[in-house]
């Protein structure tokens, strides 16, 4: 049986219960409605202490901003587990069971602690550690949170217009991390390297003689070891005209 305990400012237990199952855990430790539709995702090693299980496995996790997910430490039915707690790279007890960052009994597991980021960002990367207390000593595991910078379009303008008959540039400006790979469209179709127009860089320079006109899209794809995003910017588009 296990006893979760919440903390205020590091002081005296608020509330002390022991979850027998899913539905006494809603009751001392209510879940929120926005976690529908989290998403989980695997990593690499197991967990520190043996009878402490993270869920999904691993000791390193990497999302982008803006993702939203969640983290189970979970102790052993027959383990004597106590006191199971979530903390922040800070060092400092995450306690509260609503907002952006939040634990939370675990609704699929009575000995389970689900440690909640919603819209996650940059400033979220660290070690988070989870601890009990088993056979009268601290027990402790933990995972590492990577957190990439999500793809954005910054100052490209919605609309870029040529005229027919001038060589033009459309430009795509993007902002990721890692750094993004670049590939252009013309009317959906795919525009290869080292032909008309000719890309240089993540700019896509249009020549009076050869180039079509047309919509033209700038698709920014990005990739790490456990996850990958693709974003399009596909209202960039040369409206050509004959020149004044």
């Amino acid at each position: 049986m296990i006893e979760i305990l919440f903390f205020y400012n590091g002081k005296l237990p608020l509330v002390s219960f022991n979850p027998l199952t899913p539905s006494e855990a809603v009751q001392g430790f209510p879940l929120t409605a926005t976690k529908a539709g989290l998403k989980r995702f695997a990593s690499f090693e197991g967990a520190h202490h043996r009878h402490l299980r993270l869920e999904p496995t691993g000791h390193f996790h990497a999302f982008f901003t803006g993702d939203s997910f969640f983290i189970t430490c979970s102790a052993g039915p027959n383990s004597g587990a106590t006191r199971l707690t979530w903390q922040a790279p800070s060092g400092k007890d995450i306690t509260v069971s609503t907002g952006r960052v939040h634990v939370e009994a675990a609704l699929d597991n009575p000995y389970g602690l689900e440690l909640v980021f919603e819209d996650v960002k940059y400033e979220d990367r660290g070690t988070y550690v989870c601890s009990a207390i088993i056979d009268g000593r601290e027990a402790k595991t933990h995972f590492v949170l990577t957190v990439y910078l999500s793809i954005t379009f910054w100052g490209t303008p919605e609309h870029q217009v040529g005229k027919e008959g001038t060589d033009f540039m459309v430009l795509c400006n993007v902002r990721s991390d890692p750094s993004p790979i670049i590939s252009w469209y013309v009317n959906g179709s795919l525009i290869l390297d080292g032909r008309v127009p000719h890309i240089r860089g993540w700019t896509l320079h249009l020549e009076s003689k050869h180039d079509r006109l047309g919509s033209y899209t700038c698709r920014a794809f990005v990739s790490h070891s456990s996850s990958s995003q693709m974003k399009d910017k596909t209202s960039i588009s040369c409206l050509c005209g004959s020149p004044s």
